[in-house]
């Protein structure tokens, strides 16, 4: 663990990201861990960071973060004895994760975006990963009031990992809130 930016990030490989993902989902179907949230640090998370305190108290309350982006992994090796060993983007962790879920029987619970990118990612995971589960998938346009249920649905889903894309900082409070 390391300091870029003011923000404590985890010196993790995708390898690694995904080997913890494997290991916590399998120890959290058998009820001896709790749901990992999983944020990423990239230029965008860093600066709101650094000028928004409310937003840098809920980022840190990830239990791995991860640099998504290449400025973090390069200030890792400029500011640091220990330096982060690569760039992470969850773009291209998806397909690691993908990989390795299909492998170990995971299940995958996508949402976030439009429908229609929502259906896109969904199809294009199951012609990559023909194996792979996905339990359940839904837009990231809902109301408030709506979430309660939403919960529900992804709870009844049993899905072991949940990809949530709604944009930062939305993504991370919803996480925070229903984790």
């Amino acid at each position: 663990l390391i300091t870029v930016g003011g923000v404590k990030t985890d010196c993790v490989s995708r390898k690694q990201m995904g080997r913890l993902m494997v290991g916590d989902c399998l120890a959290a179907r058998g009820g001896q861990r709790s749901p990992k949230l999983v944020f990423a640090a990239n230029g965008h998370a860093v600066a709101m960071a650094g000028t928004d305190v409310k937003f840098r108290e809920a980022f840190q309350k990830a239990d791995i973060i991860h640099a998504d982006g290449a400025p973090v992994v390069f200030a890792s090796k400029v500011l640091t004895d220990a330096p982060i060993p690569e760039r992470s983007a969850t773009t291209d962790f998806l397909h690691d994760a993908a990989k390795m879920a299909e492998a170990h029987g995971l299940t995958f619970f996508l949402l976030g975006a439009t429908e229609a990118v929502n259906s896109a990612c969904a199809a294009r995971l199951s012609a990559d990963y023909p194996n792979l589960k996905i339990a359940g998938r839904r837009d990231g346009y809902f109301e408030p009031e709506e979430e309660d249920a939403l919960i529900a649905e992804i709870n009844a889903s049993g899905a072991d990992v949940v990809w949530v894309g709604l944009g930062v900082p939305l993504e991370y409070d919803f996480c925070l809130r229903h984790r």
